[in-house]
């Protein structure tokens, strides 16, 4: 159970790891561009954060229901896992087949 849980919230971290990535992406380039337009950093300072607020805004719209698909099953399974410790989910085997030998 306890490795059901991990992979949820390692796919919750996932998201959001690729949210600020992005983010962070988006700023390095406004910064570095701006900067070559000879814009003064304060100003710099207020239109990054306009775009930051923005980019969160469409991060929420875009994975908002990922986001709660996932926390919705990991609650599930923090439930069922408070409810029966003793629960198991069984971890996936990959079925070993050995290739056929071409000596002949």
């Amino acid at each position: 159970m306890t490795h059901a849980i991990d992979v949820v919230v390692a796919a919750i971290l996932f998201l959001a790891l690729l949210v600020v990535e992005f983010i962070g992406g988006i700023d390095t380039f406004l910064t570095s561009m701006m900067t070559y337009a000879g814009i003064p950093p304060l100003a710099q300072t207020v239109i990054l954060l306009f775009v930051v607020i923005f980019l969160i805004i469409l991060a929420v719209r875009l994975l908002g229901r990922a986001f709660a698909f996932l926390i919705i099953i990991l609650l599930v399974l923090l439930l069922v896992h408070r409810m029966d410790p003793s629960f198991n989910v069984p971890l996936m085997q990959v079925p070993y087949h050995p290739a056929p030998s071409t000596q002949t």
